[in-house]
């Protein structure tokens, strides 16, 4: 299985390792579980080369927002924003939009059966409710598994 984790800068560094973590875990005992289970590889992506993340932590992505349409699932960690109106802003920053942007490409190269393919305002809404608007609450820990292709 090919996982994509599509950080950005910002995102909660804790989300992330945690993934990694997980999912390392996961792939170097799948073959004692269950011979069966294919290989788990996490392979890094984002909108720039060397993502800083909330606590200052950097990751080296290995693809680009262009770069998706292979992976299997792609996951995307909490935003690091606290407030409704902060992920609403980090949404319509630069960065935030061409993530935006790669997710509805993923979403429209899919042939997954529930991809929406006419309504591209309701994967914006989607997209804006899993990175963390969360209204007057002051906390943003969610996340979106989002698969890319049709098995």
């Amino acid at each position: 299985m090919r996982i994509g984790l599509l950080v950005n800068d910002g995102c909660f560094a804790s989300g992330v390792a945690a993934l990694l973590d997980v999912l390392g875990t996961a792939d170097a005992v799948r073959a004692d579980v269950d011979p069966s289970i294919p290989a788990i590889e996490t392979i890094p992506a984002g909108p720039k080369r060397t993502v800083r993340l909330g606590s200052g932590l950097t990751v080296r992505t290995q693809r680009t927002l262009t770069e998706l349409d292979d992976f299997d699932v792609v996951v995307v960690p909490a935003m690091g924003t606290m407030t409704g109106p902060a992920t609403e802003a980090a949404l319509d920053s630069r960065t935030g939009r061409s993530v935006v942007r790669a997710l509805r490409s993923v979403d429209r190269s899919s042939n997954a059966p529930w991809a929406p393919k006419s309504r591209p305002a309701r994967r914006s809404a989607a997209f804006q409710r899993f990175a963390g608007c969360c209204g007057s609450r002051g906390w943003s820990v969610c996340w979106e598994v989002k698969p890319v292709r049709a098995r």
